[in-house]
């Protein structure tokens, strides 16, 4: 039952932190995208509805990664005293390293997955494992997780 616990704290502040990246992310590209184009301010509404579809994208696509792969092995870390910065990068690497080799060994069938979606999760995966480590570990004082 302690596990579980565990697992559902990390799990919600995975989910906090997701958000934060997916809302980040959102703002470099449409901001960065708005500035490069010479957007005035009429397009505001425009970059505005844009930059809330692809944080929501992104924040959907990246929860299953999060439910499912990144707040468990990051439980399983903390439960035996491992989590580290070190080890908390490694499993924000893990779903962007798997998309990855799956996306290569997709490109010669017919179920193309495009690599760019492994890129995203690699560039949202480690600052959502660190965010959810520096949560875990803000009272801790030693930079574990008891």
């Amino acid at each position: 039952m302690r596990f579980i616990r565990r697992l559902l704290a990390v799990e919600l502040v995975a989910q906090i932190a997701l958000a934060i990246c997916a809302l980040s992310f959102a703002l470099v590209f449409v901001v960065g995208g708005a500035l490069v184009t010479g957007q005035n301010a009429q397009d505001l509404g425009v970059a505005t509805s844009a930059l809330l579809a692809l944080a929501f994208a992104v924040y959907c696509t990246g929860a299953v990664a999060v439910i499912f792969l990144g707040a468990p092995l990051y439980a399983i870390l903390e439960a035996k005293s491992l989590a580290t910065t070190a080890t908390s990068a490694l499993v924000g690497i893990v779903p962007g390293a798997i998309l990855l080799i799956v996306s290569i060994a997709s490109s010669a069938s017919l179920a193309k997955i495009t690599p760019a979606y492994a890129v995203i999760y690699l560039a949202c995966g480690i600052p959502v494992a660190w965010t959810t480590h520096l949560f875990r570990t803000w009272n801790q004082g030693e930079g574990r997780a008891a």
